[in-house]
């Protein structure tokens, strides 16, 4: 009987795992076009990337983790070029910066594969603030957005963008 049950278990077993996704299987494309295609990053780069999306894919973007990975660095026109650390729920540390809840708050998200360091912020973030006395946050997500798999960083611009809200 132990060899019987065993062999039912293991067929149970290969039933389940057929039934899973091979890691290269395609889930979804991002659109119509080629599977691959170049694509510019927000500092002008330009890389080839894959524009369909594998179990694999998913499970990379599931490990990008926005409540821990997520930095946000704060400038004003007291620190307009050495950024002061928020952290989401610490308000004890927001009172220890030069936050202030009465100005206007202008958020940066860079784009793909770059991060903080982003060309955009090293113009916009001193643009803002020679313009006006606002409290300009960057949002580094780059964890999330730094993956080579072009749609792998799209996914997590929804686990990263709901963390920003």
């Amino acid at each position: 009987m132990t060899v019987c049950k065993g062999v039912i278990v293991f067929s149970a077993f290969i039933l389940a795992v057929s039934g899973l996704p091979r890691p290269d299987t395609v889930l979804f494309k991002l659109d119509d076009g080629l599977r691959y295609q170049y694509v510019e990053d927000t500092d002008g780069g330009i890389h080839l990337a894959d524009h369909w999306m594998t179990s694999e894919d998913f499970t990379r973007a599931a490990r990008f983790d926005p409540d821990r990975q997520t930095v946000y660095h704060l400038f004003t026109r007291t620190n307009p070029t050495v950024s002061q650390p928020l952290l989401l729920g610490n308000n004890g540390l927001l009172g220890m910066t030069n936050y202030n809840a009465r100005r206007r708050t202008i958020v940066l998200l860079h784009g793909w594969r770059v991060g903080a360091d982003a060309q955009m912020n090293s113009l916009l973030v001193p643009a803002f603030l020679s313009a006006e006395d606002v409290n300009v946050i960057v949002v580094d997500w780059s964890a999330g957005a730094g993956d080579i798999n072009y749609a792998t960083a799209v996914a997590n611009t929804v686990t990263g963008g709901a963390n920003i809200l």
